[in-house]
């Protein structure tokens, strides 16, 4: 039976679907036309949309990678299961060998992407920008930034040397160092170069909201993922990200004291994840005022 060899578990907002584009473009891996099937996360699903969960048992899981036993590595790009804590012990159970990839994002940045996220897409009503009231760890777009409390657990499960995390900022600034590295660390070629001059699911609001989520939600991606050849794939996902890009306009900036209340929730946990990680992270608490002056 065929399964992932590697998973993508998140976070949301940095980075995954560019990686997921990277990484459809080599010619070793196998990535199948759901971005995110959130299989591991199901039993914890905390919505009824079956468009969330669109994986539900083991059996359709792997009948996603049936047929792609040649391919050097197989993923699962599912950012869900970094937020949810049970995932971590079922992919261990079902996937004791996996590769466990996981991009980190300055977290308050993150956070306000996530909320944009969700209010663009029709997830969330109300004000926008949020204010400092409205920071609460019961808050998805909140929760998702502890990054040290979510990721300890895939730590205490797997072998460091099997987890690999990588800093949303050289996505941005060096793509293809970043998916050279991803390439050598799931075991194929990683001279390989990639596409990287489109940014994907950037942030934002939508100029015209009918027009963006029509074409956020067509099919049509993953018609081309099931039938169409890979560069036609490439070429597919490159027009629609610009045009997305082209009807967005950018956010308000974060008030201020919505960035010290999300700063007071996620200063302590940026200097445990430097320890869990290994990655020097002090840039992050330079970079935004809000933060209090680092150690």
């Amino acid at each position: 039976m065929t399964s992932p060899t590697f998973i993508i578990i998140g976070a949301h907002k940095a980075g995954t679907t560019s990686l997921y584009e990277y990484l459809s473009q080599h010619p070793q891996v196998y990535l199948p036309p759901i971005k995110e099937t959130n299989y591991f996360a199901y039993e914890d699903a905390y919505a009824s949309d079956g468009s969330y969960y669109p994986v539900r048992t083991w059996e359709d899981y792997t009948a996603l990678y049936k047929g792609a036993g040649s391919y050097r590595a197989r993923g699962d790009v599912s950012p869900e299961y970094l937020l949810n804590h049970s995932s971590a012990w079922r992919i261990r159970e079902a996937l004791p060998d996996c590769k466990i990839i996981v991009s980190l994002r300055e977290p308050i940045s993150r956070a306000y992407s996530h909320y944009t996220d969700e209010f663009r897409t029709g997830a969330r009503t109300g004000r926008h920008p949020p204010l400092a009231e409205d920071v609460n760890l019961s808050e998805r777009w909140v929760r998702a930034g502890l990054y040290y409390s979510h990721l300890k657990h895939y730590y205490d499960l797997f072998p460091k040397t099997n987890i690999l995390p990588v800093e949303f900022d050289m996505i941005i600034k060096d793509p293809q160092k970043t998916a050279s590295r991803i390439f050598e660390f799931i075991g194929v070629d990683p001279q390989l170069s990639v596409r990287s001059d489109t940014v994907y699911n950037a942030g934002g609001l939508p100029r015209q909201a009918f027009l963006f989520n029509v074409l956020r939600k067509t099919r049509l991606g993953a018609l081309m993922k099931h039938y169409a050849p890979p560069r036609v794939r490439t070429a597919f996902s490159t027009a629609k990200a610009r045009l997305l890009k082209h009807i967005t306009r950018a956010a308000p900036e974060l008030p201020e004291e919505t960035a010290q209340e999300l700063a007071s929730l996620y200063f302590r946990e940026i200097l445990l994840l430097q320890g869990l990680v290994g990655i020097d992270l002090h840039y992050w608490l330079d970079r935004n005022p809000a933060y209090p002056t680092s150690p």
